[in-house]
């Protein structure tokens, strides 16, 4: 799972910018669901560990871009400079 997480938050910030962060965080929460079905469903450990990896690259993606998306669409009085 860390080494998903990890090339997930390299690759989110391309995503982000690419794609916007709205379908950034969308692609994120596909992967969640995606990877929780397959971890549920896994019929060998060879697909769990691909599953729980398909949960890092969604953990990697999320924790780069909810922050940054928070951070845009917060009203100004609560943003701190």
């Amino acid at each position: 799972m860390m080494f998903g997480a990890a090339v997930g938050a390299v690759g989110s910030g391309w995503l982000s910018f690419k794609l916007g962060r709205k379908k950034s965080l969308m692609i994120g929460a596909i992967l969640f669901v995606a990877g929780s079905l397959f971890s549920a469903a896994a019929p060998n450990v060879e697909v769990l560990i691909l599953s729980r990896v398909l949960l890092g690259l969604a953990v990697g993606v999320a924790s780069y871009t909810a922050p940054l998306y928070l951070s845009e669409i917060a009203p100004e009085k609560f943003v701190a400079v």
